[in-house]
């Protein structure tokens, strides 16, 4: 009956309403201020099994309307969401109260949908301390023998849905889960998505494939996990969504229009989206020497993976094929079909009046802090990660940032080698011909192969405690003169690259790929759906290709 309630147009319509939307937003607070009594009673109060069924509509709804969920987004009702799952009454009683548990898993279900359809939502959520909030519904935590389970493993699922959605790559957080329940149950989801064209969603399980890989790249962040997704054939699934999307691009698999009743009706399968996201978990998988053995250039995974970097494919696509050929290539692998390397070097900054960006991983986040405030006494105008996004899509803001950069500095560590997104942005500058400065923070530091080639003949500044700062950022700015970046206040005849640019070459690839940069919905756009974009004049390349550029040598 719930289900039929919210495919009904007209109730859709009604729950869209602003007069609906704002009883909803009035209904839960009025179960907020009365949780502590529900508490004492066990949740078993008329009121709350009415809210119950309210909710499990509206959870329905979202997950079929796109515009329910800009309305619910835009009434900032998600503010009262989170508020609801915070409260103590509530996360130290989900796992033994069957009404308890039902509230949190229709808030994260309706949080996880206003997620999908409205990405810009993400530092929102992360601003109301989203990842703080989901602690006791992802940890590994004991459960009454008195309880069933396995109730509560769509429950746990849900929470690590949202969680892998909003929570920064490598961000310092415990709640991780290693329960093989949990992942034995996402894996299921995965084999059920992959086996339901034409949409690939599983109806059982209620996620799109693409949503699932995005999923178990966050759990691959621990070790553990990691060894449990191959050992679970995790290898097996990816290749299996790789030829999926293969047949679809090349219409081998014909896409049908669905039916009203097969899942979300604004959804629009992607085979770019299921590819990247597929990748990138490969990527993550990478770590571990047995899969490393599986991915040798001669494996038939390698070369699935090496058909992804071609112009047909989305830029974030290939970005993600590329980070995962850079992690595993050799020096080889970057000469050109003659078996040369391209000359041509970055003598100046293309965009001079640009911001410069820190390339960092979290990790390294009290360093960066201090480099940027050095910098910025110095006149530079330094942009990094946390400072600035404050909407829209994480990828989305990222790759604005790199293509308005006049400079990338690099902060190279362990964690960086780590890290897919830092890769995309070193290839995405390089692309965009933008100057890399290298940053070493990590007194041991091994650059995996494609950064140890990149930085080959450079020597890079050493940054490794506070009392370097102020040396590193000396260094810094006069390799930014070198380049003609200005500062904050300069004009061009002020700003003149030194010829200290051309006296040390350094060779490293050059990774060719689609120069258009997307840019983040703005809050006015959100009901109409609406992006901005702003072509680069770079013109779109496919191939992989490799240059020798040059860096300013450092300060001796």
């Amino acid at each position: 009956m719930t289900y039929t309630m919210s495919c009904d147009p007209n109730v859709v319509q009604i729950i869209g309403s602003d007069n609906c939307v704002n009883y909803f937003v009035s209904a839960l607070n009025l179960i907020m201020d009365e949780l502590p009594n529900y508490s004492t009673k066990q949740f078993e109060e008329p009121m709350i099994s009415n809210f119950i069924t309210l909710y499990a509509v509206l959870w329905n709804v979202t997950d079929k309307s796109c515009d329910v969920c800009n309305r619910f987004v835009l009434a900032d009702a998600y503010i009262t969401m989170w508020k609801l799952l915070s409260k103590e009454e509530l996360s130290s009683a989900f796992y033994k109260y069957t009404n308890a548990r039902l509230l949190v898993h229709c808030s994260l279900g309706i949080l996880h949908n206003l997620l999908l359809y409205c990405p810009r939502a993400r530092d929102d959520y992360r601003a109301c301390g989203g990842v703080k909030i989901l602690d006791p519904y992802v940890v590994d935590a004991y459960v009454s023998e008195n309880y069933d389970y396995d109730l509560l493993i769509s429950l746990k699922t849900a929470a690590l849905f949202t969680l892998a959605a909003i929570v920064n790559e490598n961000e310092n957080i415990s709640i991780i889960t290693t329960d093989q329940g949990v992942l034995t149950y996402i894996l299921s989801a995965l084999r059920d998505s992959l086996q339901s064209p034409p949409d690939y969603y599983s109806t059982n399980y209620g996620y799109h494939a693409a949503e699932v890989f995005g999923c178990l790249s966050c759990l691959a962040s621990l070790e553990s996990n990691k060894r449990s997704l191959f050992e679970n054939n995790a290898l097996e699934l990816i290749s299996t969504a790789l030829q999926i999307t293969l047949m679809v691009k090349n219409g081998s698999i014909k896409m049908v229009p669905k039916t009203s009743t097969s899942s979300r009706d604004s959804y629009k399968f992607s085979e770019d989206v299921l590819a990247k996201e597929a990748i990138d978990l490969l990527w993550h998988l990478t770590c571990l020497p047995e899969a490393r053995d599986q991915l040798k250039e001669t494996s038939d995974l390698y070369k699935l993976c090496a058909q992804f970097n071609d112009v047909k494919w989305t830029a974030e696509c290939r970005k993600s094929v590329q980070a995962l050929l850079c992690t595993l290539s050799q020096q080889r692998n970057w000469l050109d079909e003659c078996g040369n390397l391209d000359t041509s070097a970055i003598t100046a900054s293309p965009k001079p009046r640009g911001h410069v960006m820190i390339s960092y991983n979290n990790m390294a986040q009290n360093l960066v802090s201090k480099l940027k405030e050095a910098l910025t006494l110095r006149g530079w105008n330094v942009w990094i990660f946390t400072e600035h996004c404050q909407h829209g899509s994480f990828l989305e803001q990222m790759a604005e940032a790199v293509f308005d950069s006049a400079a990338l500095i690099l902060c190279l560590s362990s964690f960086y080698n780590n890290s897919c997104h830092c890769i995309k942005e070193v290839i995405s500058a390089y692309e965009y011909r933008i100057p890399l400065l290298p940053v070493v923070v990590e007194s041991d530091y091994v650059p995996i192969n494609f950064l140890r080639f990149l930085l080959t003949g450079v020597q890079p500044i050493q940054l490794y405690n506070d009392y370097q700062v102020d040396d590193a950022a000396d260094r810094l700015t006069e390799q930014l003169r070198c380049y003609g970046v200005m500062r904050e206040g300069t004009n061009v005849s002020q700003s003149r690259p030194s010829p200290c640019c051309s006296s040390q070459p350094s060779s490293f690839p050059s990774i060719s790929a689609d120069a258009v940069k997307r840019h983040q919905r703005s809050r006015s756009d959100c009901l109409n759906g609406i992006f901005a974009n702003r072509d680069s004049s770079k013109p779109t390349q496919s191939s992989i290709s490799t240059g020798r550029a040059q860096f300013c040598p450092s300060a001796h």
